[in-house]
């Protein structure tokens, strides 16, 4: 028998095929240890790799030496499809209801907000280019339309919906969902869900639907749907308050998603992102083929099982989106030309929107981990570095460890004058810092 670190590379489709057989393998796995209900006449879900992420995927397993190769396959060919069937599959609390039980989206007015504010964007997008608004072509339609389908049912017409589980929802965060729900009637159980669950579900629907032609590497995607998210779900990212949590590390995924929006418009990225408008139609020329290799790079020098690159670092990717965005040939950039660009030499025409930029770069660099799973607080006492020449801002881990940096609006911080002259005073830099933070 030929070992897996032996075996030929596989293709995207062979990376696809191989997550389908896994799935059957995980079902019939978890049927003999008994985790799922014992009907074995009945159909196991059929789980699917996006083709965008089966692609990178394949080049991830063709780039990683024998450890990480082994790494990548224990994780997507049996703890993923594992995990996914184990969420759904699953019939007792909180899972029975939960994700089972036929559902109206009033009783989720969260959710229900943020997914008709999106709604109307993209119809004002359609109507903007004088194109038809697709009727049919979201996983949300039928929801809004007044059909009562499951959260499973709905997740599964998502994006990721056949491949992994709903972020958010493992077992920690059920079980507290099942400790605060578990006396209550099922209408009051959906007002915590919606106070709990909304923004990773209405997360999962940023990312459209399986067909449509994701960026790659699927870091990008992410950070696309983080930013477009914080548009009509802002708790998504940065909490209101220090009591209230955000997904996290999605400030620090949008605003890679917001360099692209500030870049080339969040219309045309909109739409792009939905699968209505082609990615070279919004991107200049040789940009995505430049996020491919960039991602390549980084890959090479430092593994990672989930794929992305060091999710602290996003302002490699920001400076890369900025400096095409001036113009520069993507294919000419360096991992050491991104490294050392000054914000002078990349920095667009200022906009007002771009102080909230700021300001939200330095409160991403204060959310630190809550004990609820997948989420992030608020944290006050945090002390954040700032380096206007440098164009960026970072927190110091009392670890030692990397600090996780911002990319500040390279607009404000091309020269500390700029600042200065926007806000209306002379003070020093951390007399100017306080008040953007107010």
């Amino acid at each position: 028998m030929t070992r897996r670190s032996e075996a030929a590379p596989l293709d995207a489709n062979g990376v696809a095929l191989r997550f389908e057989e896994a799935g059957l393998e995980a079902w019939e796995r978890l049927l003999a240890w008994g985790i799922l209900p014992g009907d074995r006449a009945a159909s196991p879900p059929r789980l699917a790799l996006p083709r965008g992420f089966a692609e990178t995927l394949a080049r991830c397993l063709a780039l990683a030496d024998d450890t990480t190769r082994l790494h990548l396959d224990l994780l997507y060919f049996d703890a993923v499809p594992s995990a996914h069937l184990t969420l759904f599959a699953a019939r007792g609390d909180p899972h029975a209801w939960l994700f089972h039980t036929p559902l109206r989206l009033a009783s989720l007015p969260h959710l229900e907000h943020a997914i008709t504010r999106l709604r109307d964007r993209l119809a004002a997008a359609c109507e903007a280019l004088d194109r038809p608004l697709p009727e049919d072509a979201w996983p949300w339609q039928p929801w809004l339309a007044g059909a009562t389908p499951t959260l499973a049912e709905l997740y599964a017409e998502t994006y990721f919906g056949r491949m992994q589980p709903l972020f958010g929802a493992d077992a920690h965060a059920l079980a507290r969902l099942h400790q605060e729900t578990a006396d209550l009637p099922l209408e009051a159980r959906w007002a915590v869900v919606d106070r709990h669950f909304a923004s990773p579900i209405f997360h999962e629907l940023m990312h459209f639907s399986p067909e449509r032609v994701a960026l790659s590497p699927p870091y990008l995607d992410e950070a696309v749907a983080a930013a477009l998210g914080v548009l009509f779900d802002p708790a998504s990212a940065l909490p209101a308050s220090e009591d209230e949590p955000s997904l996290l590390g999605w400030p620090t995924f949008a605003q890679v998603g917001r360099a692209l929006t500030r870049a080339f418009g969040e219309d045309p990225i909109l739409l792009a992102h939905a699968g209505l408008l082609d990615w070279d139609d919004v991107l200049p020329r040789g940009l995505r083929a430049a996020f491919v290799s960039l991602h390549t790079a980084l890959f090479t020098a430092a593994p990672a099982s989930h794929l992305h690159p060091d999710p602290a670092r996003p302002e490699r990717w920001s400076r890369l989106i900025y400096l095409a965005a001036r113009g520069i040939d993507p294919a000419t950039l360096t991992l050491a030309d991104l490294d050392q660009a000054r914000p002078e030499a990349y920095a667009l025409p200022w906009q007002p929107s771009d102080l909230q930029d700021l300001r939200d770069a330095l409160l991403a660099l204060c959310l630190v981990p809550s004990d609820v799973a997948g989420r992030a607080r608020l944290e006050a006492s945090t002390r954040v570095c700032v380096d206007f020449a440098r164009g960026s801002a970072y927190r110091l881990s009392p670890s030692g460890a990397a600090p996780a940096q911002s990319l500040l609006p390279p607009s404000l911080v091309a020269t500390r004058d700029a600042i200065v002259a926007t806000l209306g005073t002379s003070a020093d830099d951390a007399t100017i810092l306080s008040i953007l933070a107010r």
